[in-house]
């Protein structure tokens, strides 16, 4: 059996990376716009929509690091249900 980065299929490996690059994006996106002065409700959908399905990933995925683990801190300012 071959392991991808914990998970067991490589596609699953590239489908998870795809949706940390698109997390960072959306990170650098919204301190951005706070930066500018603007935020919104669209960026913490945005928000939920890519954490969850990273954490949908990580049910199959067998090594570290679990990245959204890392973000429970930001889970809980956008008062997202992820534990």
């Amino acid at each position: 059996m071959s392991i991808y980065s914990g998970f067991a299929t490589r596609k699953d490996e590239t489908k998870y990376n795809g949706l940390l690059a698109k997390l960072i994006l959306l990170m650098q996106n919204h301190l951005l716009e706070f930066i500018s002065g603007g935020t919104g409700q669209a960026k913490v959908l945005s928000y939920t929509k890519i954490i969850f399905k990273m954490k949908d990933y990580e049910e199959h995925k067998y090594l570290p690091p679990k990245f959204s683990e890392l973000l429970e801190p930001l889970c809980k300012v956008l008062g997202l249900p992820i534990s």
